[in-house]
């Protein structure tokens, strides 16, 4: 009987370790991301380089591609699938070095931002 309670406890401390935190347990990126004000302000984050709060800035954007790059020698005819990719501040980048880069986001506003400079710089 003893080992019974024991085991209870375990369990319970267990379901309480693994319980989310009151302001934490709805999942509310889907309205950051496609809400209205919320998502256009998260877009102009994206593109704001003076901030680091949606993307990083463009240093560290560029530094994080060119260490991509040379780890995993991307060139022509390379596939590469950007999950996430925002306005595609990656994706762009790692186009630049003839790759056929795919870039993948549940953001309406971003994908379509994202769509519209490919298109003005004639990427597909």
């Amino acid at each position: 009987m003893r080992e019974e309670a024991l085991r209870d406890r375990m369990f319970d401390g267990l379901e309480r370790l693994n319980t989310r935190p009151r302001s934490f347990e709805f999942y509310t990126a889907s309205e950051l991301w496609t809400g209205g004000h919320t998502a256009e302000r998260m877009l102009a984050f994206h593109l704001n380089d003076e901030v680091d709060i949606s993307s990083r800035n463009s240093k560290f954007i560029n530094d994080s591609v060119e260490w991509i790059y040379s780890r995993f020698n991307i060139g022509i005819g390379m596939k590469i699938a950007d999950f996430g990719c925002g306005p595609e501040v990656y994706s762009e980048r790692l186009a630049q070095w003839k790759a056929e880069v795919t870039g993948i986001d549940f953001s309406p506003r971003s994908a379509k931002y994202a769509r519209e400079t490919s298109m003005k710089k004639g990427s597909p």
